[in-house]
C-alpha cells in the first residue's frame, strides 16, 4: 500500500486532550482506528510514505498495542523514528538529526 493510499483511508492523526495529563497536554490519535486494525491485519509493506505516513502507522501501531520499528534517513524522519519503539537512522546518507 502507498503512504498516500494509507493516510487517506485512516484520515490521518487528530490530536487531543491527554486522559488524566495536565492541563495543554496532548496526544495525538488515529481519526479512523477501525479502518487503521483492518488495513493493520494485511499490511507488510508501506511504499512511498512520507514521515506524517510513517508516524500515523507508528502511532495507530502503538495505540493498537504492537511494537514497531522505523527506519528513516531525514530530519523529517525523527518523530516518527523517536515515536517508534525501536528507531533505525539510515547514517551513511542520512542527516545527523536522523
Amino acid at each position: 500500500m502507498t503512504g498516500k493510499e494509507f493516510n487517506t483511508a485512516v484520515g490521518g492523526l487528530k490530536t487531543v486532550a491527554k486522559p488524566g495529563g495536565k492541563e495543554g497536554e496532548t496526544i495525538d490519535l488515529v481519526r479512523n482506528m477501525k479502518k487503521f486494525k483492518e488495513i493493520k491485519q494485511h499490511l507488510r509493506v508501506l511504499a512511498r510514505s512520507s514521515p506524517e505516513d510513517k508516524y500515523t502507522l507508528v502511532t495507530g501501531i502503538q495505540d493498537s498495542q504492537g511494537v514497531v520499528a522505523v527506519t528513516g534517513d531525514g530530519t523529517n524522519d525523527a518523530p516518527a523514528l523517536t515515536k517508534a519503539d525501536v528507531g533505525f537512522a539510515m547514517g551513511i546518507a542520512g542527516t545527523d538529526v536522523a
